[in-house]
């Protein structure tokens, strides 16, 4: 091949990246990568909307796509803090609190009627991506909310 055959491919390539990303955002949506939890200690991370339909939660090439909360510009819903243990992240009182206060309004929120999760992403420049999924629905009043890790 020659470098003019790898220039028009780098551009082809660069060309469909940048499509999916126009259609991503044209769409309120975000796509991002999985990232790797840590086995232990605290964190903070963001909490978004899980678009479903849209998301590669499993396969070798997996991309989640992210809802936005349609009262905060299509931004995240919130910060959530916790800590990583052997069933997966467990959210701190606070965080737990807003997390179930989402019960049942994910569709609403988002504008996603298949949106029932929330995605916890970490935003770092390095190991970002995002690592959890929880169901604000799963856990009543009283009860430890746990995320459960995507890798």
């Amino acid at each position: 091949m020659t470098v003019t055959g790898r220039s028009r491919l780098s551009r082809r390539t660069a060309g469909v990246v940048l499509a999916a990303a126009a259609l991503l955002a044209l769409g309120g949506c975000t796509g991002i990568g999985v990232g790797e939890p840590p086995e232990s200690g605290t964190a903070t991370y963001a909490a978004w909307g899980l678009n479903e339909a849209s998301s590669a939660l499993t396969g070798s090439d997996r991309m989640i796509v992210l809802n936005g909360d349609r009262q905060r510009s299509e931004q995240e819903f919130f910060q959530v803090t916790g800590v990583w243990g052997p069933e997966g992240f467990t959210l701190e009182p606070t965080s737990a609190t807003k997390v179930r206060a989402l019960a049942g309004q994910l569709p609403d929120r988002t504008g996603d009627p298949d949106c029932n999760r929330l995605v916890l992403v970490n935003h770092g420049f390095f190991g970002g991506g995002a690592i959890a999924v929880v169901d604000p629905e799963s856990f009543g009043p009283g009860e430890p909310v746990v995320a459960r890790p995507l890798a």
